[in-house]
């Protein structure tokens, strides 16, 4: 039985639900594609792929809106998410490497030559950066949202 299960909600994570809610409904235009994709990640999907996809497409929608599309998300979610230097160089790797196994997904590659593991933990790390990113968006800078995906990647890569 999963512990879970019969649980009850505390206040403080009923209150901490609430403040997401209210953080979400402000920015709903500017995040409807981040969180459809990400929600159906979980919820729609049962291929991993699938998941992988969804969870790729919640992460451009934050930073690109076209072309130049992987450089447009890795480097200013990097430079969000990663404080030094060395640890910037480190992410962008990974941020590249994810994008790159999904690229190769959906425009053809064999997914037998990855394996589930793979897959799960690349989309699993696809997820946990969405959400760090849109919490901060959220939280640390909420008028960036109220640029085009485009213009939040330049103000972003732009700043000293």
């Amino acid at each position: 039985m999963s512990e879970s299960i019969g649980k009850r909600v505390g206040a403080q994570e009923l209150r901490h639900t609430s403040e997401w809610h209210a953080l979400l409904a402000a920015h709903d235009e500017a995040l409807a594609i981040c969180r459809r994709r990400i929600v159906g990640t979980f919820t729609r999907r049962t291929e991993l792929l699938d998941g992988l996809v969804d969870a790729v497409i919640a992460w451009e929608s934050i930073f690109s809106g076209h072309v130049e599309t992987q450089m447009r998300i890795t480097l200013p979610s990097a430079k969000i998410l990663a404080v030094k230097e060395d640890e910037r160089a480190v992410l962008i790797k990974k941020m590249k490497d994810a994008y790159s196994l999904r690229s190769r997904l959906v425009h053809g590659g064999s997914p037998k030559k990855n394996s589930a593991n793979q897959i799960r933990e690349t989309r699993d790390q696809v997820v946990g950066w969405v959400v760090d990113l849109v919490r901060y968006l959220l939280r640390r800078e909420p008028t960036l949202l109220d640029l085009s995906a485009s213009q939040r990647s330049e103000t972003v890569l732009l700043r000293g």
